[in-house]
């Protein structure tokens, strides 16, 4: 196994995409536009004539120390290619350049190793293979009860209104999920790309009054539809307007070969509420290698406090 270290100037688009679409599990956070969008620098391991390709995020936020992280709007990374070309090994972990002094990265498998931290981490995925009739049967019986009042007075259309999108996040959920304004810039780009490559559906829900109740955003690949960035007003709440764009999208992909990823999560109030379609549990591993210079081991603990 021939593995070359890169920086991004010296990657191919071309050939780093073909190999991210080649995987099987159609996830789009590696494709090279998602990662210039969410991530200021990154480098990459590529294994041969990128066979398969494993990408670096990276940043110096403390002074002379640099570490590997996830970065927002990527649930998980890792390896990506083809089925017969990608096998996480000790020795590609092993291949990450020693100049990252502090490695920490979600993936979707991981070798038994030691020196390495890991979680386990829930996400929950609905299989579409099967008739919408079918997948509707295994919703609870409360969220279809509000699915079908809410059709008769919403309605759920595709958008451009990506401004509208994140100041509907800010004011809702912005503080609780503490994102910066850079953080903010960041999804905006990702969107607009993603929307240029038609890879991703933004929607809104609006009422008879054309009131926008609910907005969504979800990257679309050949197999996966990610459940990434959404936000509703009170009113979209009370009248279940989320789960009505959910369904839409459910619906209108049923009986193809997609997955509806979506994306966790381990909160109890989300996760019942994701629970609440039928999808099934899945899981992907949270790995960690290295530590913070001491003094800032200190000031972590003390933060976390």
């Amino acid at each position: 196994m021939k593995i070359k270290y890169l920086t991004r100037k010296d990657i191919s688009d071309e050939l780093w995409n073909a190999a991210v679409e080649a995987d099987t599990g159609g996830y789009p956070y590696a494709f090279t536009f998602y990662l210039d969008a969410v991530a200021p620098d990154w480098s990459a391991l590529v294994i041969g004539n990128y066979e398969s390709v494993f990408p670096l995020p990276f940043n110096s936020k403390i002074p002379f120390f640099k570490q590997v992280y996830p970065p927002h709007f990527s649930q998980r990374l890792g390896l990506f290619g083809p089925p017969n070309q990608k096998c996480l090994t000790t020795e590609l972990l092993n291949a990450i350049p020693k100049e990252f002094k502090k490695v920490h990265l979600k993936v979707s498998d991981f070798p038994e190793g030691k020196d390495w931290a890991v979680k386990k981490r829930l996400n929950l995925e609905l299989d579409l293979n099967t008739p919408y009739q079918e997948t509707y049967k295994g919703y609870s019986k409360s969220l279809a009860k509000k699915i079908k009042k809410a059709k008769k007075h919403l309605i759920v259309k595709e958008s451009n209104d990506i401004d509208g999108l994140i100041q509907l996040y800010k004011n809702k959920q912005g503080q609780r999920i503490g994102l910066s304004l850079n953080d903010y810039k960041r999804a905006a780009l990702l969107f607009e790309s993603l929307l240029k490559r038609q890879k991703g559906k933004l929607l809104e829900v609006v009422d008879e009054n054309e009131d926008v109740l609910c907005f969504g955003f979800f990257p679309i690949t050949t197999s996966r539809i990610v459940n990434l960035f959404s936000a509703a007003t009170e009113k979209g709440r009370d009248l279940a307007a989320r789960p009505l764009m959910i369904n839409y999208l459910i619906e209108s992909y049923s009986g193809r070969n997609y997955i509806f990823d979506f994306e966790g999560s381990e909160l109890p109030g989300v996760y019942e509420f994701f629970k609440s379609f039928g999808p099934k549990e899945r899981y992907y591993y949270e790995i960690e290698k290295g530590q913070f210079p001491f003094p800032f081991q200190i000031f972590k603990r003390i933060f976390l406090k």
